[in-house]
């Protein structure tokens, strides 16, 4: 059993997994060091000692004793895991300690800098658009996702945000995003959300820079990667192909009619009929197919 004490910032509010209730936050240790937090409880974590002791030190800004298990990453980044096992359990305690509150070393970072920064950021940013939230698989599990433009007077993002986070963001509103990481997604730096991932409404009204807007808008329209394939099989000339990439075979799912348009326009006097379709792709490779990143979707081909 690791221990820690520090004070707890960045406290989410309560959320409901699969067979536990979570919150996360942030412990500032008096090493002006940052510590991410999860604590896990069967049942609900305000009706227990240890959670009320927490919630407690949040608000009071007070520090605490925590006991759990503590790990590191590959980057350093420290991560505490303490799980309540009773309504009485005091895996998270109240201390006499006297040593002040460090300055919080995790500061505002401007949007422009958050996309170039070698570690996780914290901003404050208005919520100017969104798109539609898209379902996809991994690991057998039903994730979601949905990109997000946010500004603030550095310019303007996309900000891609995972499952139950999507619901907290509101066009107009100005929030404080607290361990947001960049990417690069076919040659565009954009921001994205993570598990550490902590959203509060901020209570300063941002007023955004919108000269690059038209830039960040943009990104919806090339969410894509490319990958070059030998088509082996199309189930379906509508939704279904089988090809090989780099020694690997995987299944894609096109666009209603992408397959038979891109043949008509080849072909023009040839008629459009599923063998004329599966002969030609199987034959005329190997192919360039334009790819949503996220879904393995099928968005244009090409020689």
């Amino acid at each position: 059993m690791d221990s820690i004490i520090g004070f707890i910032t960045d406290l989410t509010g309560e959320k409901r997994g699969p067979s536990k209730h979570y919150r996360r936050y942030n412990v500032l240790t008096a090493d002006n060091e940052i510590i991410q937090g999860w604590v896990f409880s069967s049942v609900e974590i305000d009706q227990t000692t240890s959670g009320n002791i927490l919630l407690t030190a949040a608000n009071n800004n007070t520090s605490v004793h925590l006991q759990g298990k503590l790990s590191t990453e590959s980057n350093g980044a420290k991560t505490i895991k303490v799980s309540i096992n009773s309504k009485s359990d005091k895996c998270i305690n109240c201390t006499e300690s006297t040593f002040l509150q460090p300055i919080n070393v995790l500061t505002i970072t401007s949007i422009k800098d958050a996309v170039l920064s070698t570690t996780p950021t914290r901003l404050e940013a208005v919520v100017l658009d969104d798109n539609e939230t898209i379902t996809f698989t991994q690991n057998d599990k039903q994730r979601r996702y949905k990109i997000f433009i946010i500004g603030d007077n550095s310019g303007t993002a996309p900000l891609i945000v995972y499952n139950e986070l999507i619901e907290y963001l509101q066009i107009g509103e100005s929030f404080i995003l607290t361990q947001i990481k960049w990417n690069k997604i076919h040659n565009q730096l954009i921001l994205t959300t993570s598990t550490s991932t902590i959203m509060e409404k901020a209570t300063n009204v941002v007023i955004p820079d919108l000269n690059d807007m038209d830039e960040s808008m943009s990104f919806k329209q090339i969410d894509i990667e490319e990958i070059t394939c030998c088509i082996e099989e199309i189930v379906h000339s509508q939704k279904d192909i089988m090809c090989t990439s780099y020694n690997q075979k995987s299944t894609f799912f096109a666009k209603t009619d992408t397959l038979q348009k891109f043949y008509q326009q080849q072909n023009p006097q040839l008629a459009m009929t599923s063998e004329n379709i599966s002969e030609y792709y199987l034959l005329n490779g190997p192919w360039k197919l334009t790819l949503s990143h996220f879904r393995h979707e099928l968005i244009s081909i090409d020689k």
